[in-house]
């Protein structure tokens, strides 16, 4: 075998990988664009509709011959809507590619719990090792959602006065440690009575372990646990 013939083989196999190298990025690239254009469209669409049912709702509130079985379905109504937009939000913001850094996510986190735990005595722990921007959109997205839902709990079922938050990295993986000093309670209450059943289901779609330990009378510990994976 010549050396002109393994030079031919060696620049062969080099534009191989080049191409599928190139073929990678530019997929990546396609997702890229995409995740703006479906944050666009959501924000500017669905948020626009969405706003535009809370302030009619409002303005119908004020008129002076509303019955009271009327005023209860429009505030039902508007309260509807705004919760849906909050969610919109959250999604949103979680597409939006700019927001992928460890440090957007952080402060999305604490601004998070100053909001839903005003008037709370709270912190919040992160450990420097995290490196959320490893775990795929579908695990950060489902993680804060469960961090959401356990921190509204405490503030519509616990009556706590102080809550503790951690999130860490250990060997078993990233763990969220969320503990109140609330009431707590001896089983998990039905489904309909609070998000629990929620927060199980989205664990399980990301693959991972969620714990509640409640003692009656000295609060309430949930801990999630997020295996180690790469994107």
């Amino acid at each position: 075998m010549t050396w002109w013939f393994k030079a031919a083989i060696a620049l062969a196999l080099a534009a191989g990988f080049w191409l599928l190298y190139r073929s990678r990025v530019n997929h990546l690239l396609e997702i890229h664009r995409m995740r703006f254009d479906i944050a666009g469209d959501l924000h500017d669409e669905i948020g626009s509709n969405l706003s535009s049912i809370s302030v009619e709702t409002q303005l119908l509130l004020a008129s002076p011959d509303l019955g009271k079985e009327q005023r209860e379905q429009l505030s039902d109504i508007g309260e509807t809507t705004r919760e849906t937009m909050e969610a919109i939000r959250d999604i949103v913001w979680f597409i939006n590619p700019r927001n992928d850094l460890m440090e957007d996510i952080q402060l999305k986190l604490r601004a998070t719990a100053g909001r839903l735990l005003a008037g709370l005595e709270w912190s919040l722990e992160l450990s420097p090792q995290l490196h959320f921007e490893e775990l795929d959109l579908e695990v950060r997205r489902n993680l804060f959602l469960i961090f959401k839902e356990a921190l509204t709990n405490i503030v519509r079922h616990s009556g706590a006065r102080t809550c503790r938050i951690r999130l860490f990295d250990s060997s078993a993986g990233y763990e969220l440690e969320i503990q109140d000093d609330g009431c707590g309670f001896e089983a998990e209450p039905a489904p309909g009575e609070s998000g629990l059943l929620n927060m199980r289901r989205r664990a399980a779609r990301i693959k991972s372990e969620l714990q509640v330990l409640s003692i009656p009378g000295q609060g309430t510990l949930i801990r999630l646990i997020v295996p180690h994976r790469r994107r």
